[in-house]
């Protein structure tokens, strides 16, 4: 946020929403406009915000499977253990 990324987007709100935007980024489920709207912007795929913000990027990739399929919450599969 403060290299002035995300301007005009919820992530710019604070830190847990700055969280909260690059989780749903990083499953591929975030909403996406053309530009920034006061809620969302460009940015909407783990791909996309690799390139945007490396830096939240990684700190997710510290959490979170980096996987493109889809996970189901009805049945139980450990993508975090190797």
């Amino acid at each position: 946020m403060a290299a002035g990324k995300w301007k005009d987007t919820y992530a710019a709100t604070n830190i847990e929403e700055y969280w909260a935007e690059g989780v749903q980024d990083w499953f591929n489920v975030n909403a996406e406009v053309p530009k920034p709207d006061g809620k969302h912007n460009q940015v909407n795929t783990r791909k996309e915000l690799k390139a945007y913000d490396r830096g939240l990027y990684d700190i997710l990739s510290e959490f979170f499977p980096a996987t493109n399929e889809q996970i189901s919450c009805h049945k139980y599969i450990n993508k975090y253990r190797k």
